[in-house]
C-alpha cells in the first residue's frame, strides 16, 4: 500500500521517461537519494512544469511503496531556483561538482540532514557570490567530517601528540592526517608548509563560509590544498579523481595570485 511522503530534496539531475515524464534524482533531507518519476510534467498544463530543474531545491511530495525503486510523484514546489547559476558557467560547475559528490556519499532512503543542508548551503553560496576555490575545498572539509574521516591538522595522526605551531610537517592520508617529526615516513607522505596548515586549520574551524572569502590564498597554496584534498578524498571516501581533476582544470587557471575569480 502507497503512502504520500513529503519531504525537502534538491535537484541532483533529470531525464527522460516518455514524451511527457520525466525521472528526477534527488537529494532529500529525510530520506536520502531517491528517484521519481514526474509523470504528464512536460505536458503545457501540468501543475508541476517549471517547479524543478538541476539544483533546485523543492518541495517534494510522492508515493512510496516499500518494494518500489522508483516512486511517483504527487507534487513539486520550487523553494530556490538559483537562476544565478543559469547564468554564471563557473559557479554552476562547482555547484553541479558539489551536488555529484554529495548525492554519491548519501545513503538511499537515510535521513541525511547535514548533508542536505551542507549542500543546500554551498549551492546558495555559489549562486549568490559566485565561483570561489577556497568554498569548494571547504566544502570537501565539511564532507570528510560528515563522513568521519576528516584530517587531522592540529595534532600528529599517529601518536596525537600536539604539532608545534609554524612549523612544516608531513602529511600522510593513509595516516589521516599530519605527522610529527618523529612519526612521519618519507615514503608516504609528502611536505605541508606552516602557511598551507594554518590556512587548512583556519577553515576547519570556521563557522560559515566567510573564512574563505576572506582568505588571501596564492596559487601555491591552492595547489598545495587542491593536492592534499584530492589524495585524501581518493583513500579514505575511493572516490576516482576524474571528475575532481576536469572540474578543477576548468576553474583554476581562471583565478588570480590571490584566489579570486577574475573578471568576465
Amino acid at each position: 500500500m502507497s503512502r504520500l511522503v513529503k519531504t525537502s530534496g534538491i535537484v541532483l539531475r533529470h531525464a527522460p521517461h516518455s514524451e511527457s515524464s520525466r525521472y528526477i534524482h534527488w537529494l532529500t533531507r529525510d530520506h536520502g537519494r531517491l528517484v521519481t518519476i514526474a509523470k504528464g510534467v512536460q505536458r503545457p498544463r501540468n501543475r508541476m512544469l517549471g517547479q524543478f530543474d538541476l539544483l533546485y531545491t523543492c518541495e517534494l511530495i510522492y508515493y512510496a511503496r516499500d518494494r518500489d525503486a522508483v516512486y511517483i510523484t504527487s507534487e513539486i514546489a520550487a523553494m530556490e531556483t538559483r537562476p544565478e547559476l543559469r547564468s554564471d558557467w563557473r559557479a554552476a560547475t562547482a555547484s553541479i561538482y558539489c551536488a555529484d559528490l554529495a548525492g554519491l556519499l548519501a545513503p538511499p532512503h537515510e535521513p541525511v540532514t547535514e548533508l542536505f543542508d551542507l549542500l543546500d548551503s554551498a549551492l546558495d553560496e555559489f549562486a549568490c557570490r559566485g565561483w570561489h576555490a577556497p568554498s569548494l575545498f571547504l566544502f570537501e572539509l565539511r564532507i570528510l567530517e560528515l563522513m568521519g574521516v576528516a584530517p587531522r591538522l592540529h595534532e600528529c595522526a599517529s601518536c596525537r601528540k600536539p604539532l608545534p605551531p609554524g612549523s612544516t610537517a608531513r602529511f600522510s592520508s593513509r595516516q589521516g592526517g599530519m605527522l610529527c617529526s618523529a612519526c612521519e615516513d618519507r615514503n608516504a607522505t609528502y611536505s605541508v608548509g606552516a602557511d598551507v596548515l594554518a590556512i587548512l586549520k583556519n577553515w576547519e574551524l570556521a563557522k560559515g563560509w566567510s573564512a574563505t572569502r576572506t582568505a588571501r590564498c596564492s596559487i601555491r597554496q591552492l595547489s598545495a590544498i587542491r593536492t592534499l584534498l584530492g589524495d585524501f578524498l581518493l583513500y579514505h571516501l575511493d572516490l576516482k579523481p576524474g571528475r575532481r581533476n576536469n572540474t578543477l582544470d576548468m576553474l583554476m587557471p581562471l583565478m588570480d595570485t590571490a584566489g579570486a575569480v577574475e573578471s568576465a
